[in-house]
């Protein structure tokens, strides 16, 4: 009877080391699946981190693209608005020029009609 006992308690320790061990490699696998999940959540947050990144720098890239466009148009048409600006000044100055001379010549010309009567 105490052989008896004695083989019952060996398998008993036996069956409770391999419970322990299956539950320990049980225990491995589920932490393993909870990892490899955690790094696909990561990984698939990642590319729409990624995905999102891309269309964020297509958009400046567009930004920055129409206000060199918008830059080099602006600059044109100052530097057109410019020369008619300065072409104008110098007719005008050549007008006012013409009209003085002319003024000139007539305040001469009355002072010598003066003069002579």
């Amino acid at each position: 009877m105490f052989f008896r006992a004695q083989v019952i308690m060996e398998r008993f320790k036996s069956t409770a080391a391999e419970a322990k061990q299956m539950w320990s490699e049980a225990h491995e696998v589920a932490m393993g699946q909870q990892k490899a999940e955690c790094q696909k959540e990561f990984i698939q947050f990642r590319n729409e981190a990624q995905a999102h990144v891309a269309k964020l720098t297509d958009k400046l890239e567009i930004t920055q693209r129409q206000a060199r466009e918008v830059q080099v148009t602006s600059q044109q048409e100052f530097q057109a608005k410019s020369q008619r600006l300065q072409a104008e000044m110098h007719r005008r100055e050549e007008e006012m020029t013409k009209l003085a001379k002319a003024e000139i010549e007539n305040t001469k010309v009355s002072i010598r009609n003066v003069r002579q009567k």
